[in-house]
């Protein structure tokens, strides 16, 4: 992956905050990453239910842009816990 900015082939890395936030959640009834998760799966499904609000959608695409870019960074933060989650909860056989 180049880390040269102006590259056109550049990907952005929702990962990294994301995996950041799914750390420091900690809830001890529920374990490591779990809040993260829910919280994340929340946001998705608030952001989804937003979309059904939206009156006139080809008035308002700035909006659905908007809508668009949290249901992306929900989506994106939900796997990158799952994945964590999953790494933690999966034992290492050698």
């Amino acid at each position: 992956m180049s880390k040269n900015l102006t590259d056109p082939n550049r990907r952005p890395q929702y990962g990294i905050p994301a995996t950041k936030l799914g750390e420091r959640c900690e809830f001890l009834s529920m374990g490591r990453r779990r809040p993260a998760v829910i919280g994340a799966q929340l946001g998705l499904s608030l952001a989804l239910l937003a979309l059904t609000f939206v009156e006139r959608p080809t008035e308002q695409v700035g909006l659905l842009m908007l809508i668009g870019m949290f249901i992306n960074n929900f989506a994106a933060t939900r796997d990158v816990a799952v994945d964590g989650m999953s790494t933690d909860l999966t034992a290492v056989r050698m």
